[in-house]
């Protein structure tokens, strides 16, 4: 398998030297990649002698045929001819299929599934080639596969035409070509018609739509809000989101007529005014009474005893000390006075002391 997608990948960037998308890049190796590995397992299949399937202990399944794949890839490559075209908001308006898909395709599914993650896991091999990354989580749409499949299965056959249109359909063929350029070992036809075979896909369910709901969607009023990482994520589905404008009654109805109307708080519904301006009034009136003094004096000691009794905190007694007041250092220093210069000297003190004793 390794060879085979070095093959593919190298005969890939030759038929495309200009690059290309990683959706369409991902649709045509793993289309090609997955034909020729379900190829080699018909081949295997039909070598096995009869003692040897006896041997396998698995319950056997009416694989579908070669052809009957083919088909399957000829509508996965509409739908990513439809993913380059239709935008997110709207395939997400397309039908909701609860169809499963049968159980005889799931090999050929399990081997597509594998394929794509080896492509994807050696990525680093389209290096030096022209290869946009932008859709990387946007690969595939299975929803969108259902649809189409059960359209050439159910709706095609009633005589409903569907017109895709000119760019959807050279998309299409432009995918197809390119499958079949890729697959060397045997030819897988030419992109038209899409079905070769009557060969179903998907389970005949009682109800395969989903009926979707008539209910009109409120209008969520959605806040226009510009950023960069949104804009390119979302695209154009921001176009069809509900956003308000500044005149619309639902805003104006919120606009309150007067700032901080509440009076009361909401967690416990007490009044919004100070506490010290209701109090003030009730505690000069009762500061002169010894009653209520005492009172005091009893809630405070309380609160001390009931302080030291707690053992994982510490009281501690705040004793207030009156803050000296600091020296201003900005004030122009006094010039100190020079008292031995107007004094006589030491000697001529001790003279006149001898004269005066003499």
């Amino acid at each position: 398998m390794m060879e085979e997608a070095c093959e593919t990948i190298s005969l890939l960037k030759q038929l495309w030297p200009e690059g290309s998308d990683i959706r369409q890049v991902l649709c045509v190796t793993s289309c090609s990649l997955s034909l020729s590995l379900y190829h080699h397992f018909l081949e295997n299949r039909s070598k096995t002698t009869d003692a040897q399937k006896a041997n396998i202990q698995q319950v056997e399944t009416n694989c579908p045929t070669l052809e009957g794949v083919t088909d399957w890839c000829r509508l996965h490559c509409l739908s990513v001819a439809f993913l380059l075209h239709l935008p997110l908001s709207q395939r997400a308006c397309t039908r909701f299929i609860t169809s499963r898909w049968i159980k005889d395709i799931q090999t050929f599914l399990t081997m597509k599934k594998w394929c794509e993650y080896f492509i994807l896991s050696n990525i680093d091999v389209f290096e030096f080639w022209n290869l946009d990354l932008t859709h990387l989580s946007d690969l595939s749409d299975e929803l969108l596969l259902k649809n189409i499949a059960f359209y050439y299965e159910n709706e095609s056959v009633q005589g409903l035409h569907l017109n895709l249109g000119n760019g959807i359909m050279k998309d299409y063929a432009h995918l197809w070509d390119t499958v079949s350029k890729l697959v060397t070992k045997f030819d897988v036809g030419k992109p038209f018609p899409l079905r070769t075979e009557q060969f179903p896909f998907l389970k005949k369910d009682p109800s395969p739509i989903k009926d979707t709901s008539k209910e009109k969607m409120a209008n969520l009023g959605f806040i226009p809000v510009s950023c960069q990482v949104v804009d390119k994520f979302a695209g154009d589905i921001l176009k069809d989101l509900p956003f308000l404008t500044s005149d619309d009654p639902i805003v104006t109805s919120l606009v309150k007529q007067k700032e901080f109307d509440e009076l009361v708080h909401w967690h416990s519904h007490r009044p919004l005014s100070d506490d010290y301006d209701r109090t003030k009034g009730q505690f000069d009136e009762k500061s002169r009474d010894p009653r209520h003094l005492r009172s005091v004096q009893m809630y405070h000691r309380f609160q001390q005893f009931y302080g030291k009794s707690l053992e994982s905190v510490c009281s501690k007694f705040v004793v207030p000390q009156a803050i000296k007041p600091r020296k201003n250092f900005c004030e122009p220093k006094s010039k100190k006075i020079q008292y031995y210069s107007q004094q006589p000297r030491y000697g001529n003190n001790v003279s006149i002391q001898q004269g005066m004793n003499g």
